[in-house]
Order: C-alpha cells, then sequence, then structure tokens
C-alpha cells in the first residue's frame, strides 16, 4: 500500500528532460498504415516538446499474449465456477466458451503462464532503468466493422500485455483516420507511477488538437 499522490500536482508545463522509451519490436508491427503514420507523428511531436526518444528492447515480451490467456482463463474460471455450475444459461456464447476453456485448462499450463509473467515483468523494469515511460499504439487499427470478428480480436494484442503486468498505462487519442476514426497511442509507465503516465499525456494533450474531435456518427 502506498499514499495517492494528488495527480494534479504532477502535471508538467514542458516534457524536457523526459525519456520515452520506443519499443523496437512487436508493438510497432503488423500496424494499419494510418496507425502506424499517426503513431511516427506523435513521436515527433513529443521531441519537439523536449522529449529524448530512445529505442527499448523487450525480448519475451511475444510470449505475453500466450502468458494472459493462461492467467487469465485460470482466474476468470475460478471466480465464475460456482455459477457454471447452476446458471450457465445466463452467460453469452462468448463468455461461455471461454469459461469452458479455462475449466480444462491444466493446472500446469496457469503456473507457466505465471512464470511467463514474472519474466515479461522484468523486461520492462530492465527497460524502464533507461526511460520514463514507453509510447506505443493502444490498438492496431481503426475501429472494426461490428461483424469483423478478425478486426475485433485484433484490439486487445497491444494492451495485453500491460494487462499481464499490472503496469499503469493511459489510451489517448492521437489522430484521426481518413475515414474520420479516431487512432489512439497507450503510455505505459513504471509500477505504481500513474502520475508520471497521467503528465507525459497531458502535455500533449495540450499541444494536440485531437482531444477536441469526435468521430461523425452516423
Amino acid at each position: 500500500d502506498i499514499p495517492v499522490p494528488r495527480y494534479a500536482d504532477s502535471l508538467l508545463p514542458s516534457l524536457k528532460g523526459l525519456k520515452i522509451g520506443i519499443p523496437a519490436t512487436y508493438y510497432y508491427e503488423e500496424l494499419d498504415p494510418e496507425v502506424e503514420a499517426a503513431l511516427h507523428a506523435a513521436i515527433a511531436t513529443y521531441k519537439e516538446l523536449g522529449a529524448e526518444i530512445i529505442d527499448v528492447e523487450l525480448p519475451k515480451i511475444e510470449y505475453a499474449a500466450s502468458a494472459l490467456s493462461a492467467v487469465l482463463l485460470g482466474e476468470i474460471t475460478a471466480i465464475h465456477e460456482q455459477w457454471m455450475d447452476s446458471r450457465i444459461e445466463d452467460y453469452g456464447t462468448d463468455v461461455r466458451l471461454m469459461l469452458e476453456r479455462g475449466r480444462n485448462l491444466p493446472a500446469s499450463t496457469y503456473l507457466q503462464g505465471q512464470r511467463a509473467r514474472h519474466l515479461i515483468v522484468q523486461d520492462f523494469l530492465n527497460a524502464f532503468s533507461k526511460v520514463d515511460v514507453l509510447l506505443t499504439p493502444a490498438t492496431p487499427l481503426t475501429a472494426p466493422r461490428a461483424d469483423d470478428i478478425a478486426g475485433g480480436m485484433r484490439l486487445a494484442r497491444l494492451t495485453a500485455p500491460t494487462n499481464l503486468t499490472g503496469l499503469p498505462s493511459l489510451s489517448m487519442p492521437c489522430g484521426f483516420s481518413s475515414e474520420g476514426l479516431p487512432i489512439n497511442m497507450q503510455i505505459i509507465g513504471k509500477p505504481f507511477d500513474d502520475a508520471g503516465v497521467l503528465a507525459a499525456g497531458y502535455v500533449y494533450e495540450q499541444n494536440t488538437p485531437w482531444h477536441s474531435r469526435h468521430p461523425e456518427l452516423s
């Protein structure tokens, strides 16, 4: 337990001296072209605002999705097991299938997921020994259509590692696609450094117009 700071007191007037890490692998792969362009523009804006941009390595990040799946399925099944036995008909098909997968998950798989989780956390901590925050896309694409199942499954890929590690992170707008759909970036911070994450996002927000623009709804 640690005291919660007054976040308003931590907001910065500038980013001079802030070190921002850009992961060399995983996060910037398989992006839609417009998402990639928006992120590069955001990085350029941070440089103009005084931040130092540094490439960082996360060697085991490729295992994050599998580790998260093992941990998540085991834990949600443990929470819902009593209702699975008594009121399974109340669950939607997608959630029910996920819970059934968790029920059949071997304990060894859950433990291996937790071991991988520890190693991935250590990778992030090593990266944070060189930088203050990490800057990544929040999703690899803009909002997919409701019937685009493959696109929907891609949405959580880039936020899965922060779910797994428990690191504070912020998703915020950094542009719009040619179709008028919002593009988001993710700022990831050190353990318990919520204030640092919010400060890095605040200065960017104050110097860009994206937070005041909204997609048109038909």
